[in-house]
């Protein structure tokens, strides 16, 4: 008897274990489920604020109409990166507190550094410039490389000011020019020969050393060679020429 008593009890024993154990093989998967559920939740908002342990404004991701930015900020509350984007292309703004920052566009590379130092690369269409190039700004100046089809039809470096006081190297035709904007010009054609003119503060040519075109008093034009020098009055009539 002691020895039935003692398999019936072991057979109950094993048969709780087999219900624990289906239990668990049933529980396993609808926890897991539920675990995963969560992980995958989706969040509609317009905006989603991030903040430090001192409740302080660290991060944000907004729509601001049809743009949506994200914001990342100092403790300060100074917006030190800002990445947005439109409907028509992103851009990236990366600031530092000394004053320096990047502007980053599709068609724009922006570097301003404190002091006034300001680096450009990508594709302009101020003042005459509507190509790719490179301009760097110091207090107005400008220094820009130039890529493209302009109105001097090739490739030219220009060093100018806003002021209209300005250096272009650039080529025309057949013609290669330095230009001392706006006062002297120095020129090399492969035809005709090289010439220097310089003009007054009203733009009119006053000196002509080289190659020049002038009229007589026939209307006729006068190609002068490389080795005369010709004076102007502020009129345009000739003061003085050699060789005549």
């Amino acid at each position: 008897m002691d020895r039935l008593n003692k398999l019936e009890k072991k057979n109950n024993f094993l048969r709780r274990m087999n219900y624990i154990l289906i239990f668990i093989v049933v529980l396993i998967p609808i926890l897991g489920f539920q675990v995963s559920s969560q992980f995958f939740k989706v969040i509609e908002t317009e905006k989603l604020i991030l903040k430090d342990k001192k409740g302080k404004e660290r991060a944000v991701l907004l729509m601001d109409g049809d743009v949506v930015k994200f914001r990342l900020k100092n403790s300060k509350d100074s917006v030190m990166c800002l990445i947005g984007a439109t409907e028509s292309h992103g851009y990236i703004n990366i600031k530092s507190e000394s004053g320096r920052n990047i502007n980053i566009q599709p068609r724009e590379l922006e570097i301003n550094g404190s002091d006034g130092n300001r680096l450009v690369l990508g594709y302009h269409t101020e003042h005459m410039w509507d190509s790719f190039g490179m301009r760097i700004d110091k207090d107005a100046v400008i220094c820009h490389l130039n890529v493209g089809e302009l109105s001097f039809r090739d490739g030219n470096f220009p060093l100018a000011r806003f002021d209209s006081k300005r250096i272009i190297f650039y080529k025309r035709h057949s013609t290669n020019f330095i230009n001392y904007q706006p006062r002297i010009e120095i020129a090399n054609d492969k035809d005709d020969g090289a010439y220097i003119k310089i003009y007054d503060n009203k733009y009119n040519l006053r000196t002509s050393i080289g190659n020049t075109t002038t009229i007589d008093n026939k209307g006729r034009k006068i190609n002068n060679p490389e080795s005369s020098i010709i004076l102007f009055d502020e009129n345009g009539k000739g003061l003085f020429q050699a060789p005549q």
